[in-house]
């Protein structure tokens, strides 16, 4: 139930075989499985499928501390090490860290870090993504309104 709500929510991962193997408080870990349109020309998932895999997981962790009801999260910063070719079904694996950030009164914002590995299913490590995560209530943002696209 809650993978096809996350489709819908989330329209552009719709038709990746992104599946929510893990969620809680602490952890998540999404797989994925080996469909076409994740491919790259020789057959392995593409770097940018390997991109969201790093990104996709980290957020919903994110999303968990920080409702999207009282505040806008967005994506800051992706970087990604590619250590391995892709094939097959993979994992990605991300877990909170031991002390959440809070915000301080100097500032409006907050920015979270957080790393996700990314492997197969021999759990050979096939990437490793950062992401920094900026988070601010929506009462200090000065655009509320979404772009229509």
């Amino acid at each position: 139930m809650l993978n096809t709500l996350l489709t819908i929510g989330i329209p552009f991962n719709k038709g990746l075989g992104l599946r929510l193997q893990e969620f809680s408080e602490n952890k998540v870990v999404v797989k994925s499985l080996p469909k076409r349109r994740r491919r790259n020309h020789v057959g392995g998932a593409h770097a940018c499928a390997l991109a969201l895999l790093g990104e996709y997981p980290a957020g919903l962790l994110v999303a968990q501390q920080f409702p999207f009801s009282e505040y806008r999260i967005i994506i800051g910063e992706l970087k990604v090490e590619y250590e391995k070719q892709g094939r097959g079904i993979l994992f990605s694996e991300v877990e909170a860290p031991t002390a959440w950030p809070s915000f301080s009164e100097e500032s409006d914002d907050l920015w979270i870090p957080m790393n996700t590995t990314i492997y197969n299913e021999k759990r050979e490590v096939v990437a490793r993504a950062q992401t920094r995560w900026q988070i601010k209530p929506w009462s200090k943002v000065r655009s509320k309104q979404p772009v229509n696209s």
